[in-house]
């Protein structure tokens, strides 16, 4: 389901997931087998990049009036259906780290 250069299944990915953190500290309590609860501090980091892709998934939903698919983030910056520029309709690892880390300063900052 998660793409490297499509944040908007990035976040499709944190948002089913987000609301099932419970169920997987449970699944693991019931199932001793089960090895894939994410410690702690995952949660937290995702949490963080869920709240960061909100910003640009209401964006696309306000600007393109549509679902933020890829498609329609597509076309939000196309001429004629045709991309102008690739990079456009992707969000690249290391922005989406450095969008992480500017909102988990802001966030220390907060809590200040």
């Amino acid at each position: 389901m998660d793409v490297p250069n499509r944040w908007n299944s990035t976040y499709d990915l944190l948002a089913t997931a987000l609301p099932l953190k419970e169920d997987f500290s449970r699944l693991q309590r019931i199932d001793k087998q089960y090895k894939f609860n994410p410690p702690e501090s995952e949660w937290e980091v995702a949490k963080i990049v869920h709240e960061c892709l909100q910003i640009f998934y209401d964006a696309t939903r306000h600007f393109s009036g549509l679902p933020a698919t890829t498609v329609a983030s597509e076309a939000s910056f196309s001429i004629g259906g045709r991309v102008n520029d690739e990079s456009w309709a992707c969000l690249l690892p290391d922005v989406v780290e450095a969008l992480v880390l500017l909102i988990m300063r802001h966030h220390q900052k907060l809590k200040r």
